[in-house]
Parts: structure tokens; sequence; C-alpha cells
């Protein structure tokens, strides 16, 4: 397992402590922003390619003088096996194009 899954994994089991806390209903779906940079645009329009074809939408912007960041949104419920399971995508498309998957953010459900 690579070290950006392990983080992004850690980082999900206190993100869905929080949740259930917060009471969020976890089976709702909602939009959900997933981040990532790559270190040049042509590795980015080959991750946003494959992004594209999983049917998420995409966004691309230039940060700073040479990362791109990327933004794709999907909705999807935030179940514990969903995001698993997208956490592992996510970070898999992120290393097969040379860039660093950031995370995801969504709101609260119902």
């Amino acid at each position: 397992m690579s070290n950006q899954l392990n983080f992004q994994l850690e980082a999900w089991a206190g993100q869905l402590q929080q949740r259930k806390e917060l009471q969020d209903s976890l089976s709702t779906p909602r939009e959900v922003n997933h981040f990532f940079t790559f270190n040049d645009k042509q590795s980015a329009d080959e991750a946003c390619k494959t992004l594209m074809g999983l049917n998420f939408d995409v966004t691309v912007s230039k940060r700073g003088l040479f990362n791109v960041e990327v933004s794709a949104t999907h909705v999807s419920d935030l179940k514990d096996e969903t995001i698993k399971a997208l956490l592992k995508q996510m970070v898999r498309i992120s290393e097969n194009h040379s860039g660093v998957y950031d995370g995801f953010g969504a709101g609260l459900g119902g």
C-alpha cells in the first residue's frame, strides 16, 4: 500500500468519526470534490481524461509556476466502503500520472 493511500485512509478514519458525531447521513448522496496536484500539464491532462471516463466533472487550474491543480466532482454517498474504494481509485489515478491526491471534500448530508 502506498504512503499516499495510507495517509488518505487514516485521514478518512478521522473524518468518518467527526461525521458520525455530527450525525451526518452517510448514505445520502451529495456532491464530492476530489483534489489533485500534478507537476505538469500533460500529466494533469492525462489524469483528467481518466477521470472524465469515470464520469467525473473535471476542472484544471494552474497553481504556482509549475504545478497544475485538478478538481474532480461527482455525486456519491459517504459510506465507509464507498469512500475507501474511491480513495484507492483516486490515489491510483494520481500515482499513475505522477501526481498527488490531496483528498476530498463534501458537505453534510441529510
